[in-house]
Protein backbone atom coordinates (compact mmCIF):
# COMPACT_ATOMS: atom_id res chain seq x y z
CA UNK A 1 0.00 0.00 0.00
CA UNK A 2 1.18 3.46 -0.99
CA UNK A 3 1.83 6.60 1.50
CA UNK A 4 -1.21 8.60 -0.72
CA UNK A 5 -3.86 5.60 -0.03
CA UNK A 6 -6.45 5.76 2.85
CA UNK A 7 -5.53 4.01 5.77
CA UNK A 8 -8.24 1.60 6.52
CA UNK A 9 -10.01 2.22 10.21
CA UNK A 10 -8.52 0.12 12.97
CA UNK A 11 -11.07 -2.24 14.98
CA UNK A 12 -10.92 0.53 18.11
CA UNK A 13 -11.42 3.61 16.23
CA UNK A 14 -14.38 2.04 14.46
CA UNK A 15 -15.70 0.86 18.86
CA UNK A 16 -15.12 4.70 19.87
CA UNK A 17 -16.73 6.34 16.97
CA UNK A 18 -20.03 4.20 17.54
CA UNK A 19 -19.69 4.83 21.78
CA UNK A 20 -19.13 8.83 20.65
CA UNK A 21 -22.19 8.41 18.05
CA UNK A 22 -24.65 6.62 20.54
CA UNK A 23 -23.59 9.45 23.10
CA UNK A 24 -24.03 12.09 21.02
CA UNK A 25 -27.85 10.72 20.09
CA UNK A 26 -28.30 10.07 24.01
CA UNK A 27 -27.01 13.67 24.69
CA UNK A 28 -29.54 15.47 21.65
CA UNK A 29 -32.55 13.08 22.66
CA UNK A 30 -31.94 14.01 26.46
CA UNK A 31 -32.25 17.59 25.57
CA UNK A 32 -34.77 17.26 23.35
CA UNK A 33 -37.14 15.95 26.21
CA UNK A 34 -35.55 18.37 28.83
CA UNK A 35 -37.35 21.08 26.03
CA UNK A 36 -40.08 19.72 25.52
CA UNK A 37 -40.62 19.08 28.98
CA UNK A 38 -39.92 22.63 29.95
CA UNK A 39 -41.98 24.13 27.14
CA UNK A 40 -45.17 21.88 27.93
CA UNK A 41 -44.97 22.94 31.76
CA UNK A 42 -44.81 26.65 30.50
CA UNK A 43 -47.61 26.22 27.85
CA UNK A 44 -50.21 24.80 31.13
CA UNK A 45 -48.41 27.13 33.16
CA UNK A 46 -46.95 24.48 35.84
CA UNK A 47 -43.32 23.99 36.93
CA UNK A 48 -41.24 22.50 34.55
CA UNK A 49 -40.08 18.82 36.43
CA UNK A 50 -38.75 15.46 34.90
CA UNK A 51 -38.92 12.30 36.40
CA UNK A 52 -39.94 13.40 40.04
CA UNK A 53 -37.66 15.88 39.65
CA UNK A 54 -39.01 20.23 40.04
CA UNK A 55 -36.71 23.01 38.71
CA UNK A 56 -37.92 26.20 40.54
CA UNK A 57 -36.94 29.73 40.45
CA UNK A 58 -35.79 31.44 43.80
CA UNK A 59 -37.11 34.76 43.75
CA UNK A 60 -36.57 36.03 47.07
CA UNK A 61 -33.50 36.37 49.28
CA UNK A 62 -34.60 34.57 52.36
CA UNK A 63 -31.97 32.06 52.13
CA UNK A 64 -29.41 34.37 50.69
CA UNK A 65 -26.35 34.12 53.22
CA UNK A 66 -23.27 35.00 51.26
CA UNK A 67 -21.70 31.57 52.39
CA UNK A 68 -20.66 29.43 49.35
CA UNK A 69 -23.34 27.05 49.65
CA UNK A 70 -26.01 30.02 49.93
CA UNK A 71 -29.63 29.69 47.82
CA UNK A 72 -29.26 32.95 45.97
CA UNK A 73 -31.84 35.27 43.88
CA UNK A 74 -32.04 33.67 40.32
CA UNK A 75 -30.92 30.50 41.22
CA UNK A 76 -32.61 27.11 39.77
CA UNK A 77 -32.88 24.91 42.37
CA UNK A 78 -33.72 21.03 41.87
CA UNK A 79 -36.24 19.55 44.29
CA UNK A 80 -36.85 16.17 44.24
CA UNK A 81 -40.62 14.98 45.12
CA UNK A 82 -41.11 13.06 48.97
CA UNK A 83 -43.20 12.90 51.42
CA UNK A 84 -43.85 14.82 54.69
CA UNK A 85 -42.64 11.64 56.36
CA UNK A 86 -39.53 11.52 54.61
CA UNK A 87 -38.43 14.87 55.73
CA UNK A 88 -36.03 15.47 58.64
CA UNK A 89 -34.31 18.06 60.77
CA UNK A 90 -32.23 20.76 58.85
CA UNK A 91 -33.77 19.34 55.67
CA UNK A 92 -34.18 22.19 52.87
CA UNK A 93 -37.44 21.62 51.87
CA UNK A 94 -40.03 23.23 48.94
CA UNK A 95 -43.86 23.24 50.69
CA UNK A 96 -47.23 25.28 50.49
CA UNK A 97 -47.61 27.36 53.26
CA UNK A 98 -50.51 26.76 55.21
CA UNK A 99 -51.64 30.43 55.31
CA UNK A 100 -50.94 33.60 52.57
CA UNK A 101 -47.54 34.86 52.19
CA UNK A 102 -46.94 37.76 50.67
CA UNK A 103 -43.41 39.01 49.74
CA UNK A 104 -43.38 42.96 47.90
CA UNK A 105 -47.37 42.10 47.80
CA UNK A 106 -47.13 39.04 45.76
CA UNK A 107 -48.71 36.11 46.99
CA UNK A 108 -46.12 33.46 47.02
CA UNK A 109 -47.68 30.12 46.52
CA UNK A 110 -44.58 27.83 47.24
CA UNK A 111 -41.52 28.01 49.70
CA UNK A 112 -38.00 26.67 50.24
CA UNK A 113 -36.93 26.77 53.91
CA UNK A 114 -34.71 24.90 56.41
CA UNK A 115 -36.58 22.35 58.38
CA UNK A 116 -35.32 23.31 62.10
CA UNK A 117 -38.02 21.62 64.35
CA UNK A 118 -39.88 18.76 63.96
CA UNK A 119 -42.17 18.81 67.00
CA UNK A 120 -43.95 15.59 68.61
CA UNK A 121 -47.20 15.58 66.79
CA UNK A 122 -44.87 16.05 63.15
CA UNK A 123 -45.25 19.46 62.63
CA UNK A 124 -42.85 21.15 60.93
CA UNK A 125 -40.97 24.29 61.61
CA UNK A 126 -39.12 26.29 59.12
CA UNK A 127 -36.74 29.42 58.53
CA UNK A 128 -35.44 31.04 55.77
CA UNK A 129 -31.42 30.51 56.18
CA UNK A 130 -31.08 34.43 55.97
CA UNK A 131 -34.01 35.80 58.31
CA UNK A 132 -33.70 36.16 62.19
CA UNK A 133 -37.46 34.78 63.24
CA UNK A 134 -38.82 31.14 62.33
CA UNK A 135 -41.67 31.26 59.54
CA UNK A 136 -45.21 32.53 60.82
CA UNK A 137 -46.78 30.10 58.84
CA UNK A 138 -47.00 26.36 58.93
CA UNK A 139 -46.76 23.90 56.20
CA UNK A 140 -49.48 22.50 54.83
CA UNK A 141 -47.94 20.19 51.55
CA UNK A 142 -44.66 19.13 51.68
CA UNK A 143 -43.14 19.36 47.07
CA UNK A 144 -40.04 17.54 47.79
CA UNK A 145 -36.47 18.43 49.30
CA UNK A 146 -33.37 20.27 47.65
CA UNK A 147 -31.03 18.05 46.09
CA UNK A 148 -28.78 20.50 44.25
CA UNK A 149 -28.85 24.12 43.04
CA UNK A 150 -27.38 26.07 40.37
CA UNK A 151 -26.84 29.99 39.19
CA UNK A 152 -25.86 28.88 35.52
CA UNK A 153 -29.03 26.71 35.58
CA UNK A 154 -30.90 29.58 36.39
CA UNK A 155 -29.84 31.61 33.81
CA UNK A 156 -30.99 29.26 31.03
CA UNK A 157 -34.08 28.73 32.97
CA UNK A 158 -35.07 32.47 32.60
CA UNK A 159 -33.76 32.42 29.15
CA UNK A 160 -36.04 29.05 28.40
CA UNK A 161 -39.30 30.67 29.83
CA UNK A 162 -39.88 33.22 27.22
CA UNK A 163 -42.18 31.96 24.57
CA UNK A 164 -39.14 33.83 21.43
CA UNK A 165 -36.71 32.01 23.82
CA UNK A 166 -38.73 28.74 23.50
CA UNK A 167 -39.36 29.00 19.32
CA UNK A 168 -35.77 29.76 18.53
CA UNK A 169 -34.19 27.18 20.72
CA UNK A 170 -36.91 24.52 19.10
CA UNK A 171 -35.98 25.52 15.57
CA UNK A 172 -32.39 25.14 16.43
CA UNK A 173 -32.95 21.32 17.67
CA UNK A 174 -34.60 21.18 14.69
CA UNK A 175 -31.70 22.24 12.08
CA UNK A 176 -29.30 20.40 14.80
CA UNK A 177 -31.06 16.59 13.97
CA UNK A 178 -31.54 17.62 10.73
CA UNK A 179 -27.71 18.46 10.58
CA UNK A 180 -26.71 15.60 12.37
CA UNK A 181 -28.91 13.31 9.78
CA UNK A 182 -27.27 15.14 6.85
CA UNK A 183 -23.94 14.10 7.73
CA UNK A 184 -24.59 10.70 8.39
CA UNK A 185 -26.02 10.30 4.79
CA UNK A 186 -23.16 12.07 3.49
CA UNK A 187 -20.60 9.76 5.80
CA UNK A 188 -22.75 6.75 4.64
CA UNK A 189 -23.27 7.65 1.16
CA UNK A 190 -19.03 8.59 1.04
CA UNK A 191 -18.37 5.12 2.39
CA UNK A 192 -20.18 3.54 -0.31
CA UNK A 193 -18.97 5.69 -2.80
CA UNK A 194 -15.23 4.44 -1.71
CA UNK A 195 -15.78 0.65 -1.47
CA UNK A 196 -16.75 0.76 -5.12
CA UNK A 197 -13.51 2.70 -6.27
CA UNK A 198 -11.20 0.69 -7.90
CA UNK A 199 -8.55 1.37 -5.63
CA UNK A 200 -10.26 0.15 -2.98
CA UNK A 201 -11.37 -3.31 -4.19
CA UNK A 202 -8.02 -3.25 -5.59
CA UNK A 203 -6.68 -3.34 -1.70
CA UNK A 204 -9.23 -5.31 -0.55
CA UNK A 205 -7.77 -7.76 -2.94
CA UNK A 206 -4.59 -7.49 -1.76
CA UNK A 207 -5.31 -7.52 2.11
CA UNK A 208 -7.25 -11.25 0.50
CA UNK A 209 -3.98 -11.59 -0.99
CA UNK A 210 -2.03 -11.41 2.15
CA UNK A 211 -4.36 -13.24 4.50
CA UNK A 212 -4.14 -16.41 1.94
CA UNK A 213 -0.21 -16.15 1.88
CA UNK A 214 -0.36 -16.14 6.00
CA UNK A 215 -2.64 -19.58 5.85
CA UNK A 216 -0.34 -20.91 3.49
CA UNK A 217 2.50 -19.95 5.56
CA UNK A 218 1.17 -20.91 8.37
CA UNK A 219 0.36 -24.28 7.07
CA UNK A 220 3.80 -24.62 6.01
CA UNK A 221 5.44 -24.14 8.75
CA UNK A 222 3.06 -26.50 10.68
CA UNK A 223 4.00 -29.05 8.14
CA UNK A 224 7.58 -28.29 8.71
CA UNK A 225 7.44 -28.61 12.66
CA UNK A 226 5.90 -31.93 12.09
CA UNK A 227 8.35 -32.92 9.54
CA UNK A 228 11.39 -31.85 11.99
CA UNK A 229 9.78 -33.65 15.08
CA UNK A 230 9.45 -37.13 13.04
CA UNK A 231 13.49 -36.56 11.92
CA UNK A 232 14.04 -35.88 15.22
CA UNK A 233 12.12 -39.28 16.70
CA UNK A 234 13.71 -41.06 13.88
CA UNK A 235 17.24 -40.11 14.79
CA UNK A 236 16.90 -40.69 18.36
CA UNK A 237 15.68 -43.87 17.74
CA UNK A 238 18.54 -45.60 15.55
CA UNK A 239 20.70 -44.23 17.63
CA UNK A 240 18.80 -46.45 20.83
CA UNK A 241 19.10 -49.60 18.41
CA UNK A 242 22.88 -48.80 17.34
CA UNK A 243 24.00 -48.60 21.03
CA UNK A 244 21.86 -51.03 21.95
CA UNK A 245 23.69 -53.62 19.07
CA UNK A 246 27.11 -52.84 20.56
CA UNK A 247 26.17 -53.13 24.26
CA UNK A 248 25.08 -57.06 22.61
CA UNK A 249 28.06 -57.54 21.16
CA UNK A 250 29.98 -56.83 24.30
Amino acid sequence: MTGNQAKQPTKASRIISKIVSVLSYVVLAMSIVLLLSVTISRVQGKTPSLLGYSFHIVVTPSMSTGEPDSIDVGDVVIVKECSRDEVELNDIILFTPDTTYMVDGKRVDTVLHRVVEIQDDGTLVTKGDANPNIDPFGVQSVVGKLVNQSALLGKLMVFMLNVKNLIFVGVLAVLLITCVLIIKKIVSTGKEIQQESPEYQEREEIKKKIEQLKKITNQQNTALEDAEHAVDTDTEDEINYNTDNKQEKR
